[in-house]
């Protein structure tokens, strides 16, 4: 597994995780997002929420290392309009099945890796995404994304990828798109090109996004 994931950048474990387990996971973060109002930015005692609107916005430091859950609406550019990406998800929802998964930690070490920091990608019906890029944070960043819900076809938006392109040596190669079940687990280097596909409406793609050091 190694040497594929260094040679194409991309790795896909279909049905990784118990679907079961997975699903109720899913729903209890969607019965936590439908509790709260996510039309203007606010603050409680388990929670943030920052919009397009908040007039103080906190950098992505800021975001990793909050006390609480922040749920974070995006606006702010032509893309990903409405997305929500929400960080510290583990204080209202119980994820350790995930999180603390043996098999999981296992895979992260077999690439040299461990886990940074959790976050949620919370994408309903959302029809403009950022093209294919590349994440620039500095050094090689990798991440692995577990599917909370299924991506039975493009229509619902799947993590893409173009094997090959993180050497930064070429733009091209064989385009991959993560159609897979809930469950299934990515793993991901993020200096190549990628990019999550546009949703048709009335479609959803949930997702536990782990940040890798």
């Amino acid at each position: 597994m190694k040497n594929n994931f260094l040679k194409d950048g991309i790795e896909i474990y279909p049905d990784f995780f118990d679907a079961n387990i997975i699903e109720e996971i899913d729903k209890k973060i969607v019965k936590f997002v439908q509790s709260i109002d996510l039309t203007s930015p606010s603050e409680t005692e388990d929670y943030i929420v920052e919009t397009p609107k908040s007039t103080k916005k906190l950098n992505f430091n800021q975001l990793a290392g909050a006390h609480k859950t922040v749920v974070k609406v995006r606006g702010d550019h032509p893309w990903d309009d409405g997305m929500l990406d929400i960080f510290h998800i583990d204080k209202v929802v119980d994820i350790d099945y995930v999180i603390k998964n043996k098999n999981l930690a296992d895979k992260i070490r077999s690439i040299g890796k461990r886990i940074r920091n959790v976050n949620i990608y919370y994408n309903n019906s959302i029809t403009v995404t950022r093209d294919y890029h590349r994440d620039s944070s500095g050094g090689v960043q990798c991440k692995a994304f577990i599917y909370l819900t299924d991506v039975s076809d493009e229509s619902f938006g799947p993590y893409s990828y173009i094997k090959g392109t993180q050497t930064e040596a070429t733009n091209e190669g064989e385009v991959v798109h993560c159609i897979a079940n809930k469950g299934s687990l990515i793993l991901s280097n993020q200096s190549g090109l990628h990019r999550g596909l546009p949703q048709a409406k009335g479609k959803s793609r949930h997702l536990i996004s782990i940040n890798l050091a």
